[in-house]
């Protein structure tokens, strides 16, 4: 599931506070996880949830965690288990500054203060037609590797 929670996308597309625009996540986040419980009682699936927080590099770092751990709280299955963590999908399509700030962005989720990212699993998007998102994906990985998710551009000619 995601949602743009960037501030220009939040007040001038949606015209939506901060407040609106977590509750709409986790609202999402709720009717998911109650289909995702009746399937598994019904047919035995097992789900893992990924939100992505759209227009990450956008979006203020305090609102980014803040939405990320509602988005958890709401979800309420993120333990230690592989089936039972979350996926923080945080994209980096649009080019807004130097690889190190998307890294310190990432980081400032998983470790900040105000993070409760102890059951954290992110996926960080590149799109290959970005020069620096090798980069970008490295700088943010100093601890651990991370799922590195990549697209490719395609021009079909008529």
């Amino acid at each position: 599931m995601y949602n743009a929670t960037s501030c220009l996308f939040r007040t001038v597309v949606f015209r939506n506070s901060k407040e609106q625009t977590i509750a709409l996540a986790v609202e999402h986040t709720k009717i998911v996880k109650q289909l995702t419980e009746e399937c598994t009682s019904k047919y035995g699936t097992k789900f893992m949830y990924e939100y992505s927080p759209e227009t990450f590099t956008q979006t203020e770092p305090e609102f980014a965690v803040e939405i990320c751990n509602a988005v958890k709280a709401a979800w309420g299955k993120a333990g230690t288990g592989d089936d039972e963590r979350i996926i923080f999908n945080l994209p980096s399509t649009v080019e807004i500054g130097p690889p190190n700030h998307y890294a310190d962005q990432v980081l400032k989720l998983e470790h900040g203060e105000e993070s409760k990212a102890d059951a954290f699993l992110d996926r960080v998007f590149l799109p290959q037609h970005i020069g620096t998102g090798k980069n970008r994906c490295e700088l943010a990985s100093p601890q651990r590797p991370r799922s590195v998710a990549m697209t490719r551009s395609f021009i079909k000619p008529f």
